[in-house]
């Protein structure tokens, strides 16, 4: 976070989480009884409200430190409201540039191509690093299943075969993702690695069977031309409705 172009240094690891629990909910009063849950979940401390003011106190001066009365974390109905605009907040940009991408990739898909490199350069690092608590355990998963979602759009929109290295490593990375298998078949077979491709393409046929009783779906059956250019029998198999990301990419 920075005030006028300058970091601040927003103090121990559970006053971070604080911060964050109110830019989830940006211009909205989260009440005291939903950071508490925030932050730690069934398990509260003994006086959980107290810690919750001391770490409110904290931030108040951190974040404006010149200040007799806070005008950007107040006290309202209950709870607490952080007064910041959502494009402040680089989540929430991240959110308006996906949904910008999604509605010009059609007509448009070097400007969604753009918005969808924009998003992707707000992440530095991972999400929430070194932040605990039940929200931030639900918001870093979910952070990375965005990037990931942000990523393969971005590889769908550029030829998957431009960018081989980077998809052998998320697949390797993400074996049940079978949107990023996907991508990873057709750009071996654009690169004239046909035989890797197949080879790519039965090894997830294997590891979806085996783990979880289904077969690849019409998003990696129809990654490429494979079905009439290989011998491979398992690619001319019926198999479920297509699935961007299978069960098991939670798991792994």
């Amino acid at each position: 976070m920075q005030r006028a172009d300058t970091a601040i240094e927003l103090g121990a690891p559970r006053q971070r989480s604080v911060l964050v629990s109110l830019l989830l909910r940006p211009n909205a009063v989260v009440t005291i009884d939903e950071l508490i849950a925030d932050l730690w979940g069934d398990e509260p401390p003994g006086s959980p409200v107290v810690a919750l003011r001391s770490y409110i106190s904290q931030l108040r001066k951190l974040l404006e430190p010149v200040r007799e009365k806070p005008t950007v974390l107040l006290s309202q109905a209950g709870g607490y409201r952080l007064a910041v605009e959502p494009d402040r907040v680089d989540l929430w940009r991240v959110k308006q540039l996906h949904e910008l991408s999604a509605r010009c990739s059609a007509s448009y898909p070097e400007r969604a191509r753009d918005h969808l490199r924009e998003a992707l350069s707000l992440w530095r690092g991972e999400p929430l690093a070194g932040l605990s608590g039940p929200l931030m355990d639900r918001e870093r998963q979910r952070l990375s299943k965005l990037r990931l979602t942000l990523l393969e759009e971005r590889l769908t929109l550029d030829d998957p075969a431009d960018h081989l290295a980077e998809l052998q490593s998320l697949a390797g990375e993400h074996p049940f993702r079978e949107r990023l298998q996907a991508l990873l078949i057709r750009a071996l077979h654009r690169n004239g690695r046909t035989p890797e491709a197949r080879a790519t393409y039965d090894a997830l046929h294997s590891r979806l069977v085996e783990h979880l009783g289904i077969e690849p779906g019409p998003c990696v059956r129809s990654s490429t031309d494979l079905g009439s250019r290989t011998n491979s029998p398992r690619l001319s198999r019926t198999s479920p409705a297509d699935r961007t990301t299978s069960p098991a990419s939670n798991q792994h």
